[in-house]
């Protein structure tokens, strides 16, 4: 092989290798915001478990989370992790990062059976523990919602006179299931690398609520909370606005260009 030949292929492996690395999105873990959980479930317990299946996915370049720890300081990052679309660009930039992963945890809920068997000898309960979280996926670029969900999970102790099936706390096994979900949610989601060609058509719609925190719901799918961004495929959607104890809001929209929803809930 000529010299100029090999010369050639050496600089379309270099082309191959950065135009891959490109196409790979960079995506940071911020703590989840776990408000009075916060003892039992931390959220940097939380993020902390979703790293290790999101490497494991292999479909995302992971940024390690010492690197967050390090530009907290200069963020004024509190310890609830929050990221909006103002700050998301800036964090971005810091930890080169094209996307950035953030949630909250909803709720925790324990369901205990008491079992009794009076032919076998046999008595105990099972305790069922369930966690909801809400994760949310910011493009730095644009500080735009690209991804957002609704993981609800759950693990069982069962537990006899004599034996337990568990040796570690429930919020540690709750955990590890919550990350499970919320990777297995991210496998297909359309951002980042071919996978995200489908977002280029979305339209970008603020959705906000009074009061806010409302769930948000798109043709029958959870998108997320009020107050934010959400990228939504254009045409004729049903969104439906709801908050716990009060009427939910419910409409017909034609989702186009330049698109903002207001609702009100009221008794």
């Amino acid at each position: 092989m000529s010299r100029s030949a090999e010369l050639l292929m050496l600089l379309l492996g270099l082309w191959m290798g950065t135009a891959l690395q490109a196409a790979t999105p960079r995506i940071a873990v911020v703590d989840f915001d776990a408000h009075q959980y916060a003892g039992d479930l931390p959220g940097a317990q939380l993020a902390d478990y979703v790293v290790d299946e999101l490497v494991n996915l292999g479909r995302f370049e992971v940024i390690e989370r010492e690197k967050l720890a390090s530009i907290r300081n200069e963020l004024n990052f509190g310890a609830s992790g929050y990221v909006d679309a103002a700050s998301a660009p800036r964090i971005g930039q810091l930890l080169g990062a094209s996307h950035l992963l953030t949630g909250r945890v909803i709720s925790v809920e324990r369901e205990q059976t008491t079992l009794n068997n009076a032919a076998y000898g046999v008595s105990g309960r099972n305790t069922v523990w369930k966690l909801s979280i809400s994760i949310r996926v910011f493009e730095t670029a644009s500080g735009k919602i690209v991804y957002s969900n609704r993981s609800r999970s759950q693990w069982v102790a069962r537990e006899t006179a004599s034996v337990q099936t568990h040796t570690t706390t429930p919020y540690d096994r709750l955990a590890e299931q919550a990350a499970i979900d919320v990777v297995a949610g991210l496998r297909d989601a359309p951002f980042g690398g071919q996978v995200g060609a489908s977002a280029a058509a979305r339209i970008n719609v603020r959705i906000e609520s009074q009061p806010s925190g409302a769930d948000i719901e798109v043709d029958g799918l959870f998108i997320g909370n009020t107050d934010g961004d959400f990228a939504l495929s254009p045409g004729v959607r049903l969104i439906r606005i709801s908050l716990g104890g009060l009427p939910p809001w419910e409409k017909k929209v034609e989702v186009t260009p330049g698109l903002s929803i207001k609702a009100r809930l009221q008794p």
